[in-house]
């Protein structure tokens, strides 16, 4: 393997840990949303 193989593997790698970061973040932030929205909606549909 050269320098710039390397360089681009480690650049892939990089993508890849902020990708997986921002969607454990918006899963973290979304999720308990998303729930509240349900038990919302489900709530209003009985009453």
């Amino acid at each position: 393997m050269n320098v710039t193989q390397v360089q681009l593997l480690l650049k892939t790698l990089n993508f890849m840990v902020d990708c997986s970061k921002f969607v454990a973040l918006y899963a973290f932030y979304a999720f308990p949303l998303f729930l509240t929205l349900i038990c919302v909606c489900i709530l209003f549909s009985y009453s």
